[in-house]
């Protein structure tokens, strides 16, 4: 015999029963277990115990083949047999019919039962399981237990049980291959067995089967019928309890005890009958139970408790108290069985009338409270109360609370609660005792109580009335404790507003201060609520809360006088200007600028200006954006909504301190569409910071230089070219060529020989004559000598003392350029310009060249004052020579 320890090996107990567990032979052990969400079956090898094999499964039953390693597998209607050590599927078959039991016959077959027949599988060549028999009507509905064969498998035996008349019997199946022929035997186990006769040449095969007989009857109609032994009668009751023979005990035990024989009021013969026919036939139990007098009843009955024949332990509980009177037991045990009558009725059989009508039959304190206790679990909470009260019972006080609040039986606690307080002064129940009055409206009562000495929670019961909203209750509960925020609370809810407002002031709570002032705003109570209020808002953090409060019921104006009269307050702070502001932008924007230039620099100017461009209060707006230094943006809205914001001072100012450069030219435009009067005046703030270069390029695009010339000759003095071209240009199209003359006389940084070409051109003859200036002043003499020649300009004109065209010949010191125009007056036949020109050129002319055109022109006489004044100018250089050589000597000296 080994001792194998299945949980050493990590098997789980609860695996190890008939239902996983299966051992076909004494060489394999084959347990079926499930490890997390893995099947596996494990195989203990008895001859190396220690080493067990494991493989995953999903199969219902295995068993192993009695001789190798090789397991059948069943999943449903499949089956397998699979070779462990070769880790190969030998064969496989799927059943139409369920396998109700199957078992390995010998190494290579496995029998196989379904509910109709019996088949044998042969794990050898490819064949099916074959069918050898049809199960015998005999068998039906029976569990199927075991199947055996002899050694040759020519005998076989199926063995089932089923339950009949409260017992076990047994039914098999024996069948004979040869003869095809079956026999029904009753029996529950058999076996078959080899067994040579001596003289016989074979073995023969023998079958031996068990069954019950019914030797207990005939005990009991015979061997016990006249014996008056009490030791034969002993032994005979531990014989058929050894054979658990239950129902035959029950027969001997009537024939023993009722029957007037001489152990009829034997104790312990009384207590086994009534516990055999408890445990083997509980039809009979409540017969014994009348019928028999002397055995243990409390213990019988708590027995049948157990058991659950709570009629028959009642019945018990019921016969022995009526008893206990006549046999005078003591008044204790009479009352314990009242409690355990009682709590049959109650636990078991349930029947709370007829608990009851029990409760008030015997009038006990313990009846009435063990019922109060199964009322109050069935939630019968008047019954329980009442049952409590006759009982004087206040144990259960927390649990009667709960009960009765839940199901709102609050008359009913009042009267419990009021039992319970003459019983014991605890907290609770008195606490529970004025809720429960302020539930029923009893503040007459309640006002009483609490004046008076108590335990109770008063506070706590304050709380829960308000929050229940019995605010009657809960005002005389919060002035009984002085807790003056809570009564503040109460009283709003009960719309006494001047009593709330004097209780806050007690309180001086802002979060108290807040719930009334919200609640005077519900009710429109806005004097009371401005008085609230002015003890909210100066906490920063607490007035969003009430603006909002206030806002959100549309009460505008209410809200906007509570600011104003919190201004004057020592405690005022930035918030309350800033909101004040707010609200005159939405709901009066006519006080804003009043609001702002007063009080400016206490407001929260970013949060302001938000505000004021949301309602659109540009004027405003550009006013903080000035007082915040934000001069770009202010510049801006007053250009953008110039109706409302523009004014030419305030904006002057602002936009000579904007950083954006680039909002100068939005300005001129500003000004150009806007105020085209006044933007000489905008661009000489601007011209410090401006460019010129740019401005000019600026009004020229949109065509508006004209408008701009006050501009440009105030900055001129820069001396920028864009500026000079740009007033050359006016000048010109205004056909001031005086003014253009001094123009370019007095700033030289443009494109002189640009505006020459173009004023050559001019239709009037003084700026051709500013063209040949500015061809001469670029040294450009031929163009400037040949445009005066154009225009003949050859006649002097104050203050000047000479013509255009012999001044600027002279000026070009060219003597070709000279001499070319003696030549053109000559074909002009302008002797006198002839003339004028010699002494205009003098230094430049030839006086060999003058000779020969005088001559060939026969104008000598124009000419002789020229040479009257080059002889002279020559006859003193020579009397200026002679004189040198005279002081210095000879100039050649003979050798």
């Amino acid at each position: 015999m080994y001792n194998v320890p299945l949980q050493n090996m990590g098997v789980n107990p609860a695996n190890i029963g008939f239902s996983y567990l299966t051992m076909e032979s004494d060489k394999f052990i084959c347990i079926r277990e499930k490890v997390g969400d893995q099947n596996q079956v494990v195989i203990v090898d008895m001859s190396d115990p220690t080493n067990p094999i494991r493989r995953p499964i999903s199969a219902d039953s295995a068993i192993m083949n009695p001789a190798s390693k090789v397991i059948a597998l069943k999943a449903a209607k499949t089956l397998q047999i699979f070779n462990i050590e070769m880790k190969s599927k030998v064969k496989a078959h799927t059943m139409t019919e369920e396998v109700m039991f199957w078992k390995w016959i010998s190494v290579n077959t496995v029998a196989l039962v379904t509910d109709t027949a019996v088949f044998h599988w042969s794990m050898e060549g490819d064949s099916q399981p074959a069918k050898v028999f049809d199960r015998h009507a005999s068998l039906a509905g029976c569990q199927i237990i075991n199947y055996r064969t002899d050694e040759q498998q020519k005998w076989l035996l199926l063995i089932g049980i089923s339950a009949q008349q409260n017992r076990v019997v047994g039914a098999m199946q024996l069948y004979s291959v040869d003869r095809k022929v079956s026999q029904p035997i009753e029996g529950h186990a058999a076996a078959f067995g080899e067994f040579k006769v001596e003289g016989n040449a074979k073995a023969s095969t023998l079958f031996c089967f068990a069954v019950r007989s019914q030797a207990g009857g005939k005990v009991v109609q015979t061997a016990l019928s006249e014996t008056q032994d009490p030791e034969e009668v002993s032994v005979t009751v531990k014989a058929f309890m050894t054979a658990d023979l239950p129902n035959e005990l029950i027969e001997l035990l009537e024939k023993i005890v009722l029957d007037n024989s001489v152990f009829s009021e034997h104790r312990n013969l009384q207590n086994l009958l009534i516990l055999t026919a408890i445990k083997a036939d509980r039809t009979r139990v409540m017969e014994y139970i009348n019928k028999l007098d002397n055995y243990d009843a409390p213990d019988i009955a708590n027995i049948a408790i157990s058991n659950e024949l709570f009629e028959e332990a009642f019945a018990i509980f019921k016969k022995f108290d009526v008893n206990t009177s006549a046999i005078q037991v003591t008044l204790q045990r009479r009352n314990r069985f009242k409690l355990l009558q009682s709590r049959v009725l109650i636990e078991h059989i349930g029947n709370l009338d007829r608990a009851y009508e029990f409760a008030e039959r015997c009038d006990e304190p313990a009846v009435w409270s063990q019922l109060a206790r199964a009322q109050l679990q069935r939630e019968l909470v008047k019954e329980a109360i009442d049952s409590y009260i006759k009982a004087v019972d206040p144990s259960a006080y927390m649990e009667v609370v709960n009960a009765a609040s839940k199901n709102d039986n609050w008359e009913d606690l009042v009267k419990f609660l009021q039992m319970a307080r003459k019983k014991a002064r605890e907290s609770y129940v008195e606490t529970e005792l004025i809720f429960a009055l302020a539930k029923t409206n009893r503040l007459a009562e309640l006002e009483e109580f609490v004046s008076g000495p108590n335990n109770a929670h008063i506070q706590q019961v304050g709380d829960r009335c308000y929050d229940d909203g019995m605010h009657e209750a809960a005002k005389l509960l919060y002035n009984n404790v002085s807790n003056f925020a809570r009564l503040a609370s109460t009283l709003v809810h009960l719309g006494e507003y001047q009593a709330a407002v004097d209780s806050a002031r007690k309180a001086n709570s802002t979060r108290t201060w807040k719930e009334v002032c919200f609640a005077c705003v519900d009710g429109e109570e806005f004097r009371l609520g401005q008085i609230c209020g002015l003890h909210i808002v100066i906490h920063a953090d607490e007035l969003e809360d009430l603006i909002s409060y206030y806002q959100d019921r549309g009460f505008y104006e209410e809200l906007i006088a509570l600011l104003e009269a919190a201004l004057g307050l020592e405690r005022a702070h930035m918030g309350m200007f800033t909101e004040l502001a707010i609200l005159y932008s939405k709901f009066k924007p006519q006080k804003m600028r009043e609001h702002l230039e007063l009080f400016w620099s206490r407001v929260n100017i970013p949060k302001v200006l938000r505000a004021a461009e949301q309602s659109h209060l540009w004027a405003e707006l550009v006013f903080l954006y000035d007082k915040y230094e934000e001069f770009d943006n202010a510049a801006i809205t007053m250009m953008s909504h110039p109706t409302d914001a523009w004014k030419e001072g305030p904006f002057k100012d602002v936009i000579a301190k904007v950083a954006n450069l680039e909002l100068y030219y939005k300005a001129l435009f500003f000004y150009l569409e806007y105020k085209p009067l006044l933007l000489n005046d905008l661009l000489t703030i601007l011209s410090p910071r401006l460019d010129h270069s740019r401005a000019v390029a600026f009004f020229s695009k949109v065509n508006q230089l004209e408008v701009v010339k006050p501009y440009l000759r105030s900055v001129q003095s820069h001396n920028n070219k864009s500026v000079n071209e740009a007033l050359n240009n006016l000048l010109t199209e205004e056909e001031d060529y005086q003014g253009l003359r001094a123009s370019i006389d007095a700033y030289d940084n443009f494109d002189t020989i640009g505006l020459a070409q173009r004023l050559e051109k001019h239709e009037l003859i003084e700026f051709r004559r500013i063209a040949a200036y500015l061809y001469k002043g670029n040294n450009r003499w031929r163009q400037s000598v040949e445009l005066c020649k154009k225009d003949k300009l050859y006649k002097a004109r104050p203050p000047k003392r000479l013509p255009d065209a012999m001044l600027y010949a002279a000026e070009s010191k060219d003597a070709e350029l000279a001499e070319t125009l003696l030549q053109w007056f000559l074909e002009e036949g302008r002797k006198e310009c002839f003339a004028a020109c010699l002494f205009a050129s003098y230094e430049l002319l030839h006086p060999d060249v003058v000779l020969e055109l005088a001559w060939r022109h026969n104008i000598v006489d124009f000419a002789m004052p020229y040479f009257i004044q080059v002889m002279r100018e020559y006859l003193s250089k020579v009397e200026e020579f002679a004189e040198k050589v005279t002081v210095s000597g000879p100039l050649l000296h003979s050798s």
